[in-house]
């Protein structure tokens, strides 16, 4: 005779024991929506906020009237705390606990599980179904999902209430661990971005440095130069490029065949410590990005203008200083606008402008500073991925 598969997690607290269960999510629970709301009785805004399937989880775009809310709420269904709501159509099976704060949702778009707990306790629920790829039912591709669906759809489910509570507190206790560390990235970039505003703009100073910052003509603190890679120095796997987030880097992810089809002898060199200027080929938005190339020695596409940095400025100071789009913006526009129209932002036009900075040895004090709280920052955001990933292996190992 086959032995029986047991159904227990690999991962388990101490003290329960027993086979998880497959149960229906209609088997006790229903499906409910909300009354239907018409799109002349929800405004822009309003006293209390309607969510739509692009909305559920994230910023309302549209409110009802509180009288319209008190009126539905009291004659037809409404979630109670801690339920889960889920999109059936657009983005299906997205996964909302309700907080039980005053908010209204789209119908048939947006249902809930409608759980007595007599089976499953709602947080422990919620685990579940956040775990259930919707985008594929009983094998077959949707989009969207439907009540009798969701009804018919088994979760194996651990057998007992204090079981699944244990285990939902324990996961709820990662996320608001994992929470905390993303609100302390965010704070601490929000310092970050605040403290360098004020250094840059001479509101703040570090003891021992006097005196107003000095104009210079950017001619002044970068040379243009122009080597072309016709000597073959460098090869295909040193292409570098320019992202908006992380600055110089490697193109080392492109496909074999691109770098083939890629002639990489007419691409510009650019030297570690460089500044590099992408230029931009989209008339809507004709400023393109200053950045000091960090990276290492290699080769850019002639979409870029590479400069030197003088011995006035410290290439890294100069990184942050245009890091802040409105002041990178202002600069070019100053530069490239003239009268109504955009003129081509060649290297005599960069360089043409005025910027305001302080003096060698300020410029490496600051860049020190903003370095140190760069790397505070990466070290949270390492910090929450560690975390993240953690939870996702209890995930893996904790249900069945």
């Amino acid at each position: 005779m086959e032995k029986v598969k047991q159904q227990v997690p690999s991962l388990r607290f101490s003290g329960f024991t027993g086979d998880w269960r497959k149960r229906a999510l209609g088997d006790g629970c229903e499906i409910l929506m909300c009354k239907r709301i018409f799109a002349d009785q929800t405004a822009e805004s309003g006293d209390v906020p309607f969510y739509k399937i692009g909305t559920l989880g994230g910023k309302p775009d549209s409110y009802i009237s509180r009288e319209l809310f008190e009126e539905y709420r009291e004659r037809y269904n409404y979630p109670k705390a801690g339920e889960t709501l889920i999109t059936c159509a657009g983005t299906v099976g997205k996964c909302v606990q309700f907080d039980g704060q005053d908010s209204y949702y789209q119908d048939s778009n947006i249902v809930w599980i409608d759980n007595p707990e007599d089976h499953a306790v709602n947080d422990f629920l919620f685990l579940l179904l956040t775990r259930i790829d919707w985008s594929k039912l009983n094998s077959t591709t949707i989009t969207r999902i439907y009540g009798n669906d969701l009804r018919a759809f088994e979760l194996v489910v651990a057998p007992t209430l204090p079981e699944q509570q244990k285990i939902a507190a324990f996961l709820g206790a990662v996320d608001r661990k994992i929470q905390q560390l993303k609100r302390k990235q965010v704070l601490l970039e929000r310092y970050k971005q605040a403290v360098m505003q004020q250094l840059l703009d001479q509101k703040l100073r570090f003891p021992g440095f006097t005196g107003d910052y000095k104009e210079y003509r950017l001619a002044q603190l970068l040379e243009r130069y122009s080597e072309n890679n016709k000597d073959g120095e460098f090869g295909i796997n040193d292409i570098l490029s320019l992202s908006s987030r992380f600055g110089i880097v490697d193109r080392k992810e492109l496909l074999q065949d691109t770098y083939d089809n890629v002639n990489h002898l007419n691409y510009v060199k650019t030297r570690m410590n460089d500044f590099v200027y992408a230029k931009s080929i989209s008339t809507t938005a004709p400023f393109g990005s200053f950045k000091a190339n960090l990276c290492r020695d290699g080769l850019l596409s002639t979409l870029y203008f590479t400069f030197k940095v003088k011995e006035l400025a410290d290439p890294r100071f100069l990184e942050y200083y245009f890091s802040d789009t409105t002041r990178a913006n202002n600069y070019l526009r100053k530069v490239v606008l003239v009268g109504d129209r955009y003129i081509t932002a060649d290297s005599d036009y960069l360089l043409s402008g005025t910027v305001r900075i302080p003096s060698l040895p300020e410029q490496k004090k600051i860049t020190s500073f903003l370095m140190a709280l760069d790397a505070k920052v990466a070290g949270v955001a390492q910090a929450v991925a560690a975390a993240q990933q953690w939870k996702k292996g209890l995930l893996q190992q904790m249900f069945v």
